[in-house]
């Protein structure tokens, strides 16, 4: 961490777009990511061509927050920002169903995973 912000990794959002093994595919898209994507991610996103941004939460600390919002709507990109509360729900259920008969996680306790609101 510099200063607050992580600046020495590569995000979620360029790792995908790094391993994607046809861009052209991506063109038009959603893109679906934990927390506010900071200006330099969600710039890449804009220019490989998605068009619509969905997140869960977002990093008080993310940089380029102020430019965001300006960036999308310029570019008339879609972008919604869902309650972190939802992020819960979905991973719970996701737990739910890899601790299921056959699921990859169907050794582990119930209570192995702990989600708290």
């Amino acid at each position: 961490m510099v200063e607050g912000h992580c600046i020495r990794i590569i995000h979620g959002e360029e790792n995908a777009l790094l391993n994607c093994s046809n861009p052209d595919k991506l063109v038009g898209g959603t893109a679906v990511v934990l927390g506010t994507p900071c200006y330099k991610c969600a710039l890449k996103l804009v220019q490989v061509g998605i068009k619509k941004i969905e997140y869960y939460g977002t990093y008080a600390n993310s940089q380029g927050a102020e430019h965001i919002k300006r960036l999308f709507e310029d570019r008339k990109i879609e972008w919604y920002c869902y309650p972190k509360e939802e992020l819960v729900e979905f991973l719970a259920k996701g737990i739910g169903i890899l601790q299921s008969a056959g699921g990859a996680l169907k050794d582990f306790p119930n209570d192995s995973f702990i989600f708290t609101r």
